[in-house]
């Protein structure tokens, strides 16, 4: 159980943001107002549970309609994960977590940093259970790289 905890909870630090699957999670309606939050990140995260806390990177691109993919490596259990999320209306977040072995969800806020960026929580859950708080500052990509 130790290990699927770190698992999922790593790949859920690994960004934000929700999958289109997942009911009542969609992207704003209005399409004449792009997401705030269009471009590619890059971050850190930290997710914290009764294990103890675990470090990661990740890189996720949102478009116009707020939805997220990516991609987060957990540096303390040496593992990639998949994100894929939205961000919905109020800078709420819904992202879906895939291991290759475990899938997770997990919900939080976010808010916009000086540098372009944004920072933000999230509760990482096994189905109803949560098991993993999520702490992440992203960072606009330079362009090039």
């Amino acid at each position: 159980m130790k290990k699927l905890n770190a698992l999922l909870l790593c790949a859920a630090a690994a960004c934000l943001l929700g999958s289109r699957g997942l009911a009542g999670a969609e992207a704003p309606k209005d399409d004449k107002k792009p997401s705030p939050y269009a471009g590619t990140y890059t971050g850190t995260f930290v997710a914290s549970n009764g294990a103890g806390d675990q470090e990661g990177d990740c890189e996720i691109t949102i478009d116009e309609k707020g939805n997220v993919a990516g991609e987060s490596f957990n540096k303390t259990i040496n593992m990639k994960a998949t994100i894929k999320g939205t961000i919905l209306k109020n800078n709420k977040e819904v992202i879906v977590i895939e291991f290759p072995n475990a899938k997770s969800n997990a919900y939080g806020t976010i808010s916009r940093t000086d540098n372009g960026g944004f920072t933000g929580t999230l509760i990482q859950r096994s189905g109803t259970t949560a098991f993993s708080f999520i702490e992440f500052d992203m960072n606009p990509k330079p362009k090039g790289k």
